[in-house]
């Protein structure tokens, strides 16, 4: 199976509030995705404890909050497949050049 998260991806991730008030220049490190439900995470910051996230969720809804990657994995591991992937040619950019993010948060960056 994909390991969901690498050594230098790890390394990139900034610990949990560091980009508190940035905004639109706030920078998204990882993208994960499901194929089986369209789910998609983009992450923006990791504690590397306890394995929470925080970024950008479109499931039902688009949402920021938290997600946690030990979960994505427990769920690939029982179910013995890629249940969630990792984007492995994501390269790290501002929030407002990841058109999902744009198109469904730009609104808070606006003047």
């Amino acid at each position: 199976m994909q390991k969901l998260m690498t050594k230098e991806l790890q390394k990139k991730l900034p610990p949990l509030y560091s980009q508190d008030g940035k905004k639109a220049e706030t920078i998204v490190y990882g993208h994960w995705f499901s194929c089986f439900n369209g789910w998609d995470f983009y992450a923006t910051e990791y504690d590397e404890e306890t394995g929470d996230m925080f970024g950008f969720v479109f499931g039902a809804v688009p949402e920021m909050g938290y997600f946690n990657l030990a979960e994505l994995e427990e769920i690939n591991r029982k179910y013995g497949l890629n249940y969630f992937e990792r984007e492995t040619h994501f390269t790290p950019k501002k929030v407002t050049e990841v058109p999902r993010i744009a198109e469904a948060f730009g609104y808070l960056w606006e003047k």
